[in-house]
């Protein structure tokens, strides 16, 4: 209540109330009662702002000198709500928010690294669209090359955005390949990699460090290139001096490119003994943890720690250039539009989680207004992900809030789906909320219990029916159907041990996180014995993925049982869906029957939309949770 609302998506300066119920904006008003609300919180004479959306975090990428989780609580400290990974595979993301969550919402981009997750250089197409098979299904939301710390050739480089590309999947880019490096001269090459795709580019003030060129020129020419690709690339920069890469080194050769830069820089021997005297001039610094923070130690405690590493850690020099970052940050088009999109920070772990304040810092300068400031934090990172729900505070959007304190910059509340993650820099979040590609979900399976039967049903009606199943799944996404082959509505005669079989063994093979059941207590009494199935499997499969029971709703039949144990507490938005829901029931026209039966077009939209219409929303469907591992 009471704060100055910065909403750059619907030009909104003005002191508004924000109302949230359900994880979403409620409303947003000059005055809003305060009765109506369960909770207040006085943000009076701060700055109100959609939550920060970091597009280049690392808090996945292995244990170099500490538990790359502690990024999460570092995040939203700094006033982040939701942040992408930009070197790492969802197993170590998922791993740290179990471990270390802060209550962000949490993607990834799957890295491209040689020897490290594709084997050498020059991977073909083929590995590459199997390699992003595999990442997408596990979550991912693409591919990061890792181009300037440890590159692809320029055709594997090409390859990988073409594959990502052809997927509708994200792909970033850290400019540099085997014939370049990461400098301007990696960002030349962009126009060839990308062909007619599309790419993120990464931290572009990485490239505009004096190499090459001047510093400044070296800023034009990349404006320049980002403005005539403005509809194929998107960028950010981030504001920091220090730099991070890697300590590594094989016998007496620096490894990593990136740090050869850096240390052809101030002249130093691209050597052992070259990186050891920047660490002992003060030059090179050693990223390390220490208790339950991650810091950045000198001189000979970086010695110390670089070299009981073996060497593989991670560190940092002081290269970025703040006239280059200004520049970058502030620089718009002929249209009037920035030409590049966020700030971003390429922290979590590193400790330079420093966006808000910087782009803050930027804006009492005068070279940002404030609803710039939010543009660059918030909605331009969220449209550059495809986060319809976030970066704007329009009633229907995610309640992801970041409130700064106007005199200093500082982030002082963070806010995700309505809760508080963070409050006076003091992280107080568990757990997160992974984001998911959009264009290729979770792998799916739909496992059809019981089937029709001859002589109850004619041979032909049999095998329409299982061919219309398939149809409708496959309208809805789902290539993986699984027949048991149980006569239908005659599951409650089998003996428990016979089904329990069944539905446990293809529980246990295909391992889910997720489970959906029939309604526990539904008329159908097929339904209420594959429910008990299904809930024995869940308590016997041994599995560590699987983290949620649900129970889905058969309208209207769930509510005939007079017990009425089934009761709705989870709810799905749909209404970007209801009309693919509606033609895969059309294609399944042996149950499709004529209005007002429940199993009708119109009736199925008519039960969506009331359940929708009491959340708010168009469309909704409800579930009932039954089971949660958090």
């Amino acid at each position: 209540k009471g704060g100055r609302i910065l909403d750059p998506a619907n030009g909104l300066d003005a002191p508004r109330d924000i109302g949230i119920a359900g994880g979403h904006i409620e409303a947003v008003e000059p005055e809003l009662d305060p009765e109506l609300g369960d909770s207040l919180i006085d943000v009076s004479d701060r700055w109100v702002i959609p939550g920060v959306v970091d597009s280049h975090v690392h808090v996945s990428t292995g244990d170099r000198g500490g538990d790359r989780a502690l990024g999460y609580r570092q995040m939203a400290e700094a006033g982040v709500t939701t942040a992408i990974d930009f070197a790492g595979t969802m197993p170590g993301i998922i791993d740290g928010i179990r471990r270390r969550g802060a209550g962000l919402n949490i993607g990834g981009l799957y890295v491209l690294s040689p020897e490290m997750t594709v084997p050498g250089d020059d991977p073909s197409a083929d590995l590459l669209r199997d390699t992003l098979a595999r990442a997408l299904a596990e979550g991912s939301l693409g591919f990061k090359c890792m181009g300037g710390h440890n590159p692809l050739t320029p055709e594997a480089t090409a390859r990988a955005i073409a594959v990502a590309n052809e997927s509708m999947a994200y792909v970033a880019l850290h400019c540099g390949t085997k014939a370049t490096s990461s400098h301007l001269e990696g960002l030349r090459e962009v126009p060839e990699l990308v062909g007619n795709g599309r790419l993120h580019v990464a931290h572009v003030n990485a490239y505009c460090r004096g190499m090459i060129l001047p510093a400044m020129d070296e800023c034009q020419e990349a404006l320049s290139l980002l403005s005539r690709m403005r509809d194929q690339l998107v960028s950010e920069v981030h504001l920091a001096v220090p730099n991070g890469t890697s300590g590594l080194c094989r016998g007496d050769d620096v490894t990593d490119f990136v740090t050869q830069n850096c240390l052809l820089m101030r002249d130093y021997p691209l050597t052992r003994t070259g990186l050891r005297q920047a660490m002992e001039d003060g030059y090179a610094s050693v990223i390390t943890q220490r208790g339950d923070r991650v810091v950045l130690v000198q001189k000979e405690e970086a010695i110390e720690e670089w070299e009981a590493s073996g060497t593989d850690i991670s560190i940092s020099f002081p290269v970025g250039l703040p006239q280059s970052n200004f520049n970058l940050t502030v620089a718009k088009d002929e249209t009037g539009e920035f030409v590049i999109d966020a700030v971003a920070t390429d922290g979590g772990y590193h400790p330079r989680n420093i966006a808000v304040e910087r782009t803050w810092a930027i804006t009492k300068l005068g070279g940002l207004t404030p609803l710039e400031m939010a543009a660059k934090l918030s909605w331009n990172p969220a449209r550059m992900f495809g986060l319809t729900g976030k970066g704007h505070l329009s009633p229907g959007a995610d309640a992801d809030v970041t409130v700064v304190e106007p005199a200093t910059g500082i982030p002082s509340l963070g806010i995700v789906a309505g809760d508080v993650i963070m409050r006076e820099g003091r992280a107080v979040g568990a757990g997160g909320t992974l984001l998911k590609h959009h264009a290729a979900d979770d792998q799916t399976r739909l496992v059809v219990a019981t089937v029709a039967y001859t002589p109850r049903w004619s041979a032909s009606t049999v095998q329409r029916k299982r061919e219309e199943c398939i149809k409708a799944a496959g309208l809805l996404g789902i290539s993986d159907v699984q027949f048991l082959e149980f006569k239908t509505m005659h599951l409650n005669a089998l003996p428990a041990i016979e089904l329990n079989d069944a539905v446990g063994r293809t529980v246990r093979e295909f391992d889910p996180h997720v489970l959906y059941a029939p309604p526990i207590d539904d008329v159908n009494q097929d339904h209420a014995a594959l429910f008990a199935a299904l809930l024995v499997a869940a308590r016997q499969t041994g599995s560590t993925s699987l983290r949620s029971l649900y129970s889905y709703e058969i309208p209207p039949t769930t509510r005939y049982n007079a017990s009425n144990r089934w009761q709705p507490n989870s709810y799905v938005d749909i209404g970007e869906h209801i009309d693919a829901k509606l033609e895969a029931m059309a294609a399944y026209e042996t149950e499709l029957r004529d209005p007002p039966h429940p199993r009708s077009l119109e009736s199925i939209r008519a039960f969506a939309r009331a359940r929708g219409a009491a959340l708010g929303v168009g469309y909704a469907e409800a579930h009932m949770l039954v089971r949660e591992l958090r």
